[in-house]
């Protein structure tokens, strides 16, 4: 089974983000703004939501729109811009199978 979510990448989340680090990148601190529960890890091809004890861990591939954010925020090149996209979240354990 699977969940869509759309995430919204605030000002205030690029400002915070910190470049390489994917529990602490701009995506990571949007995702984890909807899901304070849960550890965030946030990487150019994949997001993993691990819940802990409160649900499974989840994971997400990453659209080619976030793919380029996460490039360009971790590269430093150019500034980059609020976003927003969606996410199919699944189950880690279906997905492991």
């Amino acid at each position: 089974m699977s969940t869509k979510e759309t995430v919204r990448v605030t000002a205030e989340h690029i400002e915070r983000g910190v470049p390489q680090l994917p529990d602490a990148c701009p995506i990571a601190l949007a995702i984890r703004a909807q899901h304070p529960e849960a550890s965030v890890e946030v990487y150019r091809t994949g997001a993993l939501l691990d819940r802990g004890s409160v649900g499974p861990t989840l994971v997400s591939d990453m659209p080619p729109t976030a793919r380029r954010f996460v490039d360009e925020f971790d590269n430093q090149d150019d500034p980059v811009e609020p976003i927003e996209f969606e996410l199919t979240w699944r189950n880690l354990s279906e997905v492991t199978r």
